[in-house]
């Protein structure tokens, strides 16, 4: 999907501040991944340094804007899986940069895919995730550099601890593509990200209403109810009449005053085919 046409998709959907801070990361149990095991490669021999600098360059800057699909998990109370993209970019609203935020099943560490983009095109991705469990798992960062979408150069490194993997020295593997399906769908709210109607949650005399795809173990995600209008005082008093339709929703992530955030919902809709 060309870069511009996701921007279309996402433009409705997403929450655009001034960017100079990351989200604080989870600290939760370590789990298995599903990637492929790694080969044993080459020693890197600082071929694409050009895309390297690039990269850092991104990374750096502190002045892009931020946009943010909202938070969804699967199964919470068993799994802990979830799933969130957030996207950089500059101030025409070019994205420099998509970034995939995940924990697999049973829980785990935040892990990360990054996608970076120069004038719509991607150039290159970076992906961090885990293997193992135990006293055997271990930590691997694998990075690609792309021309017309198609992997050329691919490196890896690995360390016991994430927090150590850039004191490793990468090796050149057999060149792979880090696949942007996933975030292309959770951007359009699309396949497993859509925006059904579930229902409403209560907790502490506030009210939560619940949309995603729908299937019992699939993603969902809930937004903290601003403003009862006529349509979510229905929806409060009559959530089985709404079960299951799709809906629109607009919503903000703000922080909740004790370091965490919250999805507010700023306006709901029905959707007519």
């Amino acid at each position: 999907m060309k870069i511009k046409h996701l921007l279309i998709l996402f433009s409705a959907a997403l929450l655009w501040t001034a960017c100079s801070e990351t989200s604080p990361e989870k600290i939760v149990k370590k789990t298995k991944n599903e990637k492929t095991p790694e080969e044993k490669g080459e020693a890197d021999d600082g071929r694409g340094g050009e895309y390297a600098d690039y990269m850092a360059i991104v990374d750096a800057d502190d002045s892009w804007y931020i946009g943010n699909t909202m938070y969804y998990t699967k199964n919470p109370d068993v799994s802990q899986e979830t799933y969130q993209v957030y996207l950089l970019l500059d101030s025409a609203s070019n994205v420099v940069r998509i970034e995939e935020r995940y924990t697999r099943e049973n829980g785990g560490s935040v892990l990360g895919n990054f996608h970076y983009y120069k004038d719509g095109i991607r150039i290159a991705s970076k992906e961090i995730y885990n293997e193992g469990q135990g006293e055997s798992e271990l930590f691997y960062e694998r990075v690609s550099y792309y021309e017309d979408e198609k992997p050329i150069i691919s490196k890896i490194r690995s360390n016991k601890y994430e927090e150590y993997l850039e004191n490793e020295v990468y090796e050149i593997i057999t060149p792979v593509a880090c696949p942007t399906d996933k975030a292309e769908r959770a951007i359009a709210r699309e396949g497993e990200f859509q925006t059904n109607f579930l229902g409403v949650i209560k907790s502490g005399g506030l009210n939560y209403i619940e949309v995603g795809e729908g299937d019992p173990n699939g993603f969902s995600t809930t937004l903290l109810v601003q403003q009862i209008t006529p349509l979510v005082g229905d929806m409060i008093s009559n959530p089985s009449e709404y079960k299951g339709k799709p809906v629109s929703v607009d919503f903000r992530e703000m922080p909740d005053g004790q370091g965490f955030t919250f999805q507010a919902l700023l306006a709901i809709a029905m959707v007519v085919d």
